[in-house]
This record gives C-alpha cells, structure tokens and sequence, in this order.
C-alpha cells in the first residue's frame, strides 16, 4: 500500500481527483485531500497523513501557487511531489525548470498514477509509464501520452475524498456524465488537447447512462447525501443533450428512479421540444448553455463556436415556453470587438430572457486559435505560457482603443440584462472610466443574482462562498 495525497487552493470537489482516489482505493491504495492557501495551511495533513507522494493539480493560472506550495512541502518534509491537471498536461516543461517536482501526469490520470503508485509501494518505479514524467537517477523520463480511459471500466468517484469538509454539504454534488467536449472553440483547451489524444482513443466520451444512474442510486442511498444540506445534482456536462438518444434514455430512467433536483450543461442547438420537456418533467431547476457573443460575425468567425442566432432564440422560446430556468454564459473583451458588437450580447439576452446570466472578460490562453488570433491581429504581444490573469472578472491582456468601455459592460452586463429599462443609461454609464462602484455593482448582482440562484444558497450560506474565495483569490 502507498498513500497519495492531494492538496488543492479551489473550494471545489474536483472530479478528477475523486476519479483517480477511487482507483487507488479499489486496488488497495490510501488517499486524502486537503485544501489551502498557505503551505502552512497543509503541515497539519501531511504530519498526520504522512503521504509518499503529494499530488498537486496545477489549473491554468495556478501553477506560481502550485510551484510555491510545492517547494516548501518538499524542503520541509522530502516528500515526492507530483504535478497534473491542464498546466502540467500543456507545459510539462515545468519539471525541467524545478527540480523539486518528482513527477508529471500529463492527460487522463487513473491508470498511469496507478502504476506509479503500484511502483512506489514496490519499490521498483519504472521510468517508462504512459502519460507520466518521472525523475529517476538524475534524468527525466519524458513518456509518451497513453490510451484514453474507458469510462464503463472505472470505479464509481470517491465521494468520501472531501468527506472533512462540511462546506461541500451546501454545495451541489456534481456527478460527470461525459469526457472533454466535441466542440472546437478558438477560446478553449479543447482543439489543442484533441491533438495531443489524436490516435489515443475516441476523445469526447459519455458514460453508459445505466451506469450513472446505478451511481446515482449508490448517492441517494448513502448516509451523505441524506444529510446533505444542499440535496441537488450538478452533471458535470456542457453537451449533456447533444446525443439525443443518449439524453432521451438517461432522463427517462432519472425521472422514474432518481428524481433529485438538477443542474445541466446544454448545448443550445439541440434543444427540441422533447429535450425542454424532458427537463422539466425530470425536475431540471437550471440549465445552461454558452452563448458568448450576441453577435454572428464574433460568434461564427472569431470564436468558432458554431451556434446560429436562430438557434439561440428557439433554445430560449422553448426554454420559457416549459418553464425551464437557465442561464447563459457570455463573454466580452473579445479581440477585435466592437462595442456595438457587445451590446448586441445584452440585446439577445434580453430577447431570450434567461433566469439569470454569468459573463466572462475573455483570457488568450497560451496555444489556443483566439491566441494566435489576437497576435497575428496586434491585439496583443507573443505568446507566453505564463502569461494569464488569476480570474476572468478583472481585467484584460487584449489592447484595443474600446477595452475600457467592454470591461465596463461586462460589471454591468447582470443589470442590463435582468432590469432592461436601465439598458438606455447602461449604454452612457460604459463611456466611463473603469470605477470600483462599477466592481461592487458587478460582485452584488454575481452573487445574489448568479450564485446564489444557480446554487439555491441561502444567505449565511452565499456569504461563506464569496468569503472563501474572496480569501484564496484576494491576491
């Protein structure tokens, strides 16, 4: 038997996390989680725990608080440290450059942290495991990515990794359902990973839906979700609808045998009379779809996202029409988009009248289309894999004569939408100077009227999530 532990700064209970525990518990390995700031946050987990390896899920944006954390951990305690998640997966490099960093797991990480876990319990780590990074006699065995995971082969997630928290009882249980997206966006990872798997297996994968719901069943009958303070399902999903029969047969069977208030990602081109009906029949109480730009030219040629206006406006018709809450996603600071372009975003909400709505200020992720997009169009210098902003609320790294007024719009953007006769003066307001009321106004109406109803918190429950994360992201 070895022990891993994770340490983590998001009050999120990370699916992947739980994907890899229940494998290692399953084949007679120990885990633990822990979440922090500080590296002080972890000495109390790791004295009692005593891990051999500490696994550190590097996101994108996070990797000077995983390098930080990491290399005090191991000065203070020799522990073996190991990277993964999307970071570590698109910048292995940075194992080169910091020698403290025993291992990589790039990609899908069940079965090769599973060998090296297997290995370290041995002690006969092999240099040659599939997806890994591995430090070893002085050298760093640089391995190829390995095989997709089949989906239907892994064990149920480990609901008992953040079980220490009582946090997460407030919180929405999220349940994945599918793999990666089939989408290929300019402004996402998932085009550049398409290529990295490309010959590895079949990329976006949903899960047999007999399956999720015999998950699900184990969920309703277990002690935890009986006394979950928030008894609602999150399905880890932004294209849960996209295979018709897929969707047809699971909320059939959830409907007769589950019946727990949920959330869903949905993709808005989909949507039939069927689907909006099942939703509600099925007691959906939010979904989502991504709907970015209110304009064509920005939706189509500029972020790819390949979703018609017409599209945008029945999904929302049929939405109302079954009584559907949902919300859209949107996002401005686009490269290249005028500000009559962005107020079109706040005209097609209003159209569609959505429960409520989130927006975005876009990030150029290093190696993405709208990257090399805002380059080669001089809204911005060349790339640099660690060039991001820790949040997409604040500002921009797009350069272009209007960026102030987009930012503007953007902390507006939840009035405008949900109170449209201030629509007129929100168009004046923008003209301005970025203010800290324009901040405030924009951290309100994201809680109360974003958070809290895709949540369903209650007050003393919203004000414990905006102080977390107020706390771990203030710097």
């Amino acid at each position: 038997m070895a022990k891993l532990m994770f340490v983590q700064n998001v009050w999120h209970e990370c699916a992947g996390l739980m994907s890899i525990s229940a494998v290692l518990k399953k084949n007679g390995h120990e885990t633990a989680a822990a979440i922090g700031r500080e590296p002080r946050d972890f000495y109390a987990d790791i004295e009692k725990e005593k891990p051999d390896v500490v696994g550190v899920p590097v996101l994108i944006g996070s990797q000077e608080w995983a390098l930080r954390v990491s290399s005090d951990l191991k000065k203070r305690y020799g522990v073996k440290i190991m990277f993964g998640n999307l970071y570590a997966t698109l910048f292995p490099g940075i194992m080169d450059e910091n020698g403290f960093v025993d291992y990589i797991c790039r990609g899908e990480g069940e079965t090769p942290v599973l060998r090296l876990m297997d290995g370290i319990r041995d002690n006969d780590v092999r240099s040659d495991i599939p997806n890994m990074w591995i430090r070893k006699n002085g050298a760093i065995h640089k391995n190829e990515i390995g095989p997709m995971e089949d989906l239907d082969q892994l064990p149920f997630y480990d609901r008992e990794l953040y079980s220490k928290y009582d946090f997460f009882r407030m919180l929405p249980m999220v349940v994945p359902v599918d793999r990666y997206c089939p989408g290929n966006c300019t402004f996402c990872y998932e085009p550049v990973l398409k290529e990295l798997y490309k010959g590895k297996g079949k990329f976006y994968r949903k899960r047999d839906p007999e399956l999720v719901i015999k998950e699900l069943q184990v969920i309703k009958d277990k002690y935890y979700m009986k006394t979950r303070k928030n008894p609602l399902i999150t399905f880890g999903s932004d294209n849960i609808n996209a295979d018709r029969e897929w969707f047809r047969r699971f909320f059939r069977m959830y409907r007769e045998q589950i019946g727990f208030p949920y959330f869903c990602g949905i993709t808005a081109a989909f949507v039939d009379e069927e689907q909006a009906s099942l939703l509600k029949a099925s007691n959906c109480y939010m979904a989502a779809f991504g709907l970015e730009s209110g304009n064509e030219r920005i939706r189509q040629q500029v972020l790819k996202k390949g979703l018609r206006t017409e599209q945008i406006l029945e999904a929302g018709r049929l939405l109302n029409k079954y009584k559907v809450d949902f919300y859209t996603g949107n996002m401005f600071g686009i490269p290249g988009e005028t500000t009559a372009e962005a107020l079109e975003t706040v005209e097609l909400n209003i159209k569609i009248k959505p429960t409520t709505v989130v927006a975005f200020i876009l990030q150029p992720y290093p190696g993405t289309a709208i990257e090399r997009y805002a380059i080669d169009n001089s809204y911005m210098p060349g790339s640099d894999a660690d060039r991001f902003l820790k949040t997409m609320h604040r500002e921009s790294l797009i350069k272009q004569g209007n960026i102030d007024e987009l930012l503007n719009l953007h902390k507006l953007f939840i009035v405008a939408v949900k109170a449209p006769f201030l629509f007129p003066l929100i168009k004046r307001l923008i003209k301005l100077r970025p203010n800290v009321f324009f901040d405030m106004v924009f951290l309100f109406t994201h809680a109360v009227l974003y958070m809290k109803k895709f949540h369903r918190l209650s007050f003393v429950s919203l004000v414990k999530y905006s102080w977390r994360y107020f706390y771990f992201f203030r710097k």
